[in-house]
């Protein structure tokens, strides 16, 4: 069983490694800062909930390998009991984040009976920018925000 930090948090994400500064991550159009807790597509910036972004997190550090149900629940929620559907919701909320599809994933595939295994390359990204570079600027009027 792993040991959290204080009790009723995860261990640092995946990602972290224990290193006080992980680099940003990329995979396909994605860029992950795990540090800053920031998943991007581009310029825009996703809002992923807090438990989703930690399972994303786990799963891109060990890519390539397969993650199984048990831990991921043990570090997404340390001390609490939920059931294997809570993990399965968030993983549904990550694919569709991505755009990802079950039967033929790009990104997280479901190993029967065993856990999930992130499946798509994953390298060190340069840096991750919230704003578009000045020669790209849209001068467009931006459409208005919907809730």
């Amino acid at each position: 069983m792993h040991q959290t930090a204080s009790p009723g948090r995860a261990e640092p994400p995946a990602g972290s490694s224990g290193s006080p500064d992980p680099q940003p991550l990329a995979f396909g159009p994605f860029r992950m800062d795990v540090r800053a807790r920031r998943l991007q597509r581009g310029h825009e910036v996703l809002a992923v909930s807090t438990r989703a972004f930690d399972i994303l997190a786990i799963l891109v550090e060990r890519a390539g390998q397969t993650v199984t149900k048990a831990e991921l629940m043990e570090r997404v929620w340390p001390d609490v009991f939920v059931e294997e559907a809570n993990l399965a919701q968030h993983v549904s909320q990550l694919r569709r984040l991505l755009g990802d599809a079950t039967k033929q994933p790009e990104y997280i595939a479901t190993i029967p009976r065993q856990g999930y295994q992130f499946v798509a390359a994953v390298t060190a990204a340069q840096s991750i920018e919230t704003t578009p570079p000045a020669d790209n600027r849209d001068t467009r009027a931006a459409a208005p925000e919907l809730p």
